[in-house]
């Protein structure tokens, strides 16, 4: 077995436990400490963010401090971005597009 399988398997199966785990900790929070779902959902959402940011410098650490040096950079990238999409109520003169008609597989998405 070479090591991106195993790698593979790895990861696979601590996703696993996690799912597991998050799992158990939700029904915990939701009967015995009356927390609503929507706010796990949130408390979920930004974690998940943060640790996607944080694997992300670790792996593209010299293009995020390029980013953060030059931020005309990030506006450049926005701008030719063909699957970034800014909310539409944004000011107009705001890099990035409010809108886009995307073709996934025959459908189209707006």
């Amino acid at each position: 077995m070479d090591s991106n399988t195993l790698k593979g398997i790895l990861l696979t199966m601590a996703g696993a436990i996690c799912w597991g785990f998050s799992g158990t900790c939700g029904e915990y929070l939701f009967s015995q400490k009356n927390l609503d779902s929507s706010w796990l959902t949130v408390v979920r959402m930004i974690v998940a963010g943060i640790l996607l940011i944080l694997f992300g410098f670790n792996r593209y650490a010299y293009q995020f401090i390029g980013i953060l040096k030059d931020k005309k950079d990030i506006y450049e990238y926005i701008e030719d971005a063909t699957n970034l999409v800014r909310p539409i109520n944004y000011p107009v003169g705001t890099p990035g597009k409010g809108s886009q008609l995307f073709d996934f597989n025959g459908f189209k998405i707006f």
